[in-house]
């Protein structure tokens, strides 16, 4: 509880910032803007996640095993960082050719995202290593500190330097800057290019265990994409990517909380699976995070508008036209970030090649739902195909993972909730589409 404090202080300040950049972004430019900002998010989001190979869950038990080896946890930061961003540069330059020929993104918006994801990389990794070492409170500091700074220089070039996002692209840069340096410089005791002995053997162990990790990683911003791509594809109207941006923007606010409670619990969770207590605390914690989604749904339901006016800014009315949406966005974004809690059994086993299996199948049935019904249904269907995928790969993942490793979870309850919230959800889009019917 202790570490969640610091986790929810640290996060809450920089996510409070966050939303509150929306509705200034809305108050000032277009919907389709607000789409061209979530487009630049969410791709900073998907690289980080790519380059990221898994580490930050992969490390946590090759630290645990290290803890007490100065020499290997100095090479662990500075190796498994530096192959991260090589990763990262290697795909710059290949996106930078393809680009040249297609011409899918601006040439300076396409360098502000690279720039921007290099030092929010580098900051994340350094918030992630320290919080696994033990220290809490600084992790949480580091965390605060470099998201505020991104934020706030980002609003300030918005509207004292120019009023186009270009210039908030810009200010985000630049703060993230800010950022990685003040990481760098208080982790800089572990910085260390020595090789050791049998280094290469930890690092082939770290990513042995944290590759797999990647597909579960990108299952939700994949399916963010995935819908994104589906929209400008089958639809071609970015005026609908501005609109799902803000539901699956407010959406967050579920998968916030979930992250606050899991990133506090985690270290607490993987260092007493084996004890009675340890055993009950993991049980307890999926079962208790499956039994709210009934009553957040029923909040999300009635505060939906209420959420939408605050966050909409002047195109606030544009967006309410499509609320019934965010019940079902929200339930999705919630159910995959509940997936941290139940997962043990795929570490402790080391079978962590099966998480890519899951991830990738339900990435699959998504892109198949929404190809297929789209042209049937237009826009709500791009959002119900996203719930379907969420349900299918947490309800396989938990199963899978009880069977490697038996923590006691209910599956049956977790089952039935899930079959409940999306009949709810589906059933209130399906009204909201009758009555639209009926006024054309």
């Amino acid at each position: 509880l202790k570490d969640t404090v610091y986790y929810s202080l640290a996060t809450a300040g920089s996510k409070v910032g966050s939303f509150l950049l929306i509705p200034l972004i809305n108050s000032v430019l277009s919907v389709e803007s607000f789409g061209e900002y979530d487009l630049f998010l969410i791709s900073a989001a998907f690289i980080t996640l790519i380059i990221g190979l898994g580490i930050d869950s992969g490390i946590a038990i090759i630290i645990s095993e290290n803890i007490k080896k100065e020499k290997n946890i100095k090479f662990l930061f500075t190796y498994s960082l530096t192959i991260s961003l090589g990763l990262l540069y290697c795909l710059a330059f290949i996106g930078f050719l393809f680009n040249m020929y297609l011409k899918f993104i601006e040439l300076n918006v396409y360098m502000l995202l690279i720039l921007y994801v290099n030092f929010t990389y580098i900051t994340y990794f350094v918030f992630n290593f320290i919080r696994w070492i033990g220290n809490t409170r600084l992790a949480a500091l580091i965390s605060f500190y470099s998201s505020i700074l991104s934020i706030l220089i980002g609003v300030l070039f918005l509207y004292l330097i120019n009023k186009s996002i270009e210039s908030l692209f810009l200010g985000m840069v630049i703060g993230s800057l800010f950022g990685s340096i003040m990481s760098l410089f208080i982790s800089r005791k572990y910085i260390s290019f020595k090789i050791i002995k049998k280094g290469e053997l930890i690092l082939k162990d770290l990513l042995k265990l944290s590759i797999p990790f990647v597909p579960t990683y990108l299952s939700n911003y994949f399916s963010a994409f995935c819908d994104r791509f589906i929209i400008l594809f089958l639809i071609g109207d970015i005026y609908l990517i501005g609109l799902y941006a803000l539901f699956y923007r407010i959406s967050q606010i579920g998968s916030l909380a979930a992250n606050l409670i899991t990133k506090g619990f985690l270290p607490v969770m993987y260092n007493n699976y084996k004890t009675s207590e340890g055993k009950i605390l993991i049980k307890k914690m999926f079962n208790y995070f499956n039994l709210s989604l009934i009553p957040i749904l029923i909040l999300i339901y009635f505060f939906s508008d209420f959420f939408i006016k605050i966050l909409g800014g002047k195109n606030y009315s544009e967006f309410l036209e499509y609320s019934y949406l965010l019940p079902s966005m929200f339930m999705s974004t919630l159910i995959t970030s509940g997936m941290a809690m139940n997962g043990f059994g795929f570490a402790i086993r080391r079978k962590t090649q099966y998480i890519a299996i899951i991830s990738i199948s339900g990435l699959v049935l998504n892109f198949i739902i929404s190809l297929i019904f789209v042209p049937l249904y237009g826009f709500s269907i791009v959002v119900t195909s996203t719930l379907i995928s969420s349900i299918f790969i947490a309800c396989t993942y938990s199963i899978i993972s009880e069977r490697l490793f038996k923590f006691n979870y209910n599956i049956k309850t977790m089952l039935f909730i899930y079959f409940t919230l999306f009949i709810v959800s589906q059933t209130l889009i399906f009204l909201n589409l009758e009555s639209i019917s009926k006024i054309n």
